[in-house]
């Protein structure tokens, strides 16, 4: 074997090597260490591994030759206790990267500059390799930071523990005496609740991260009986753990269109088969989780107060007011949007597995309306009132289309048919259905065409 391999460079304090050599306890097996160990970095650039014939001295050397056809390298350095990272509640976090930054002011990676070691957490958060000591440690939530040095910047990094930021070191633990860090990820719970505080299940939920749509956090669950969910985001823990990380989030809720609600079975099914689930859109909102040292839960809690409604239909006679016993007919039509919830595998490896769910937002254009509540008959009360059944309303710019043909009053055929559009901005205001009326007086007359009382007279 005839080559060179470049030295490692390492900074260090320790004495008496300075700032900047390649470690005083680094080796080569089958190469000339013996000349260059404990020498200042650059020693030359390279190191020289043909054709060492071996010391006596040091008999773990071992000697190599031109027709050798590997040499073995080894380089050890000197390591900090941090060996796994943590949530906020203390309970594994897998799959976050971990950058260990130098002295220099050079190059920069995401919040620091000269970095000389990156690590990842996998599976039950245990780093990957020992990290070196250096000058300070940085957790960034999952790939955030690869993401903001591929788009150069155009995605915001996470930074979820910097041991440059002291409260961190105090509330979350010291990476240069411990052996696990806490984290500024923490468990949530959302909760959607109806005018009157009680909860809404069967809604399916989508919570994804606003600054990257979805690229750092998406999660999705179906609301129990008190109407909450715990968003999970399976890229980052398998067994269903809850972990968000600080930043902006999206929250987009739908519900089906039968006004039936939703089963996680249901969900399972649309993931198995590939196919769209066709649901309504009732609700979109936002929430933050910040970088606080305070934080042990982010709960959210949304009104959603038209989720479920019956529409109050008046006809009106024009120049008369309510009408009594108009016969009518009524439908309700929903917008019905594809949602697609499916599976990405991974390699075996690989902590976590991935979800996608397409479209994040629904878009009007993508949705088509379905009867809800089919043409049902109904005949209005003394207030000229008629209550429909209940429909979904779903968030504007998505509309419920109410359809009322009146069809007779007081054996007078009508045949009036109008179409109303209902979204939560206006689900509790009456649907008015005005008829053209006139006043008909009737004076009898005489073959002269005087009144017949002036005739009498």
């Amino acid at each position: 074997m005839n080559t060179t391999a470049t030295v490692p460079q390492y900074p260090t304090t320790t004495p008496p090597f300075g700032e900047y050599y390649y470690s005083y306890s680094s080796s080569i097996v089958g190469a000339q260490a013996i000349y260059y160990d404990h020498e200042a970095y650059p020693v030359n650039g390279k190191w020289d591994i043909a054709g060492y014939v071996g010391v006596p001295s040091i008999p773990n050397l071992l000697p190599s030759a031109s027709s050798d056809t590997e040499a073995k390298m080894v380089f050890t350095y000197p390591t900090i206790p941090l060996a796994a990272i943590e949530d906020w509640d203390g309970r594994p976090l897998p799959n976050q990267m971990v950058v260990e930054y130098g002295m220099g002011t050079t190059p920069v990676l995401c919040a620091g500059t000269a970095p000389v070691a990156i690590d990842f957490s996998g599976v039950n958060g245990q780093l990957l390799q020992p990290l070196p000591a250096g000058n300070r440690t940085v957790v960034y939530w999952y790939d955030s930071c690869l993401l903001y040095t591929i788009t150069g910047g155009a995605y915001p990094f996470i930074n979820v523990y910097d041991t440059s930021i002291q409260s961190d070191v105090n509330n979350l633990g010291n990476p240069v005496l411990q052996a696990a860090v806490e984290t500024h990820v923490v468990p949530a719970t959302i909760y959607l609740k109806s005018a009157t505080g009680t909860g809404i299940p069967g809604a399916l939920v989508v919570v994804f991260d606003q600054p990257t749509m979805g690229n750092e956090f998406l999660g999705f669950n179906i609301t129990g009986t008190d109407g909450s969910i715990t968003p999970v985001d399976y890229r980052i823990y398998p067994p269903a753990t809850s972990q968000l990380p600080p930043t902006n989030y999206y929250v987009v809720v739908y519900y089906n269109a039968t006004g039936a609600p939703l089963t996680w079975q249901e969900i399972q099914q649309a993931v198995s088969s590939g196919e769209p689930l066709y649901l309504v859109p009732v609700f979109e909102n936002t929430f933050s989780i910040q970088r606080t040292v305070t934080a042990t839960e982010a709960i959210e809690s949304f009104t959603l107060s038209n989720i479920l409604t019956t529409a109050n239909i008046v006809v009106v006679l024009s120049s008369f007011g309510p009408a009594p016993g108009v016969t009518l007919s009524y439908s309700v039509s929903e917008p019905e949007c594809p949602v697609t919830i499916s599976t990405i595998s991974t390699p075996a490896t690989i902590v976590g597995y991935t979800y996608t769910v397409s479209p994040l937002v629904p878009s009007p254009s993508t949705c088509t309306m379905t009867t809800a509540i089919k043409p049902t008959m109904a005949t209005t009360n003394a207030q000229g009132q008629v209550s429909t059944s209940t429909f979904v309303v779903p968030i504007s710019p998505f509309t419920a289309q109410v359809t009322v043909t009146v069809q007779s009053w007081k054996g007078i055929p009508l045949g009036y048919t109008y179409t109303y559009y209902v979204t939560s901005s206006n689900a509790s205001t009456p649907i008015q259905v005005s008829i053209p009326a006139v006043e008909l007086t009737v004076t009898p007359v005489s073959a002269s065409g005087a009144p017949l009382g002036t005739e009498l007279r």
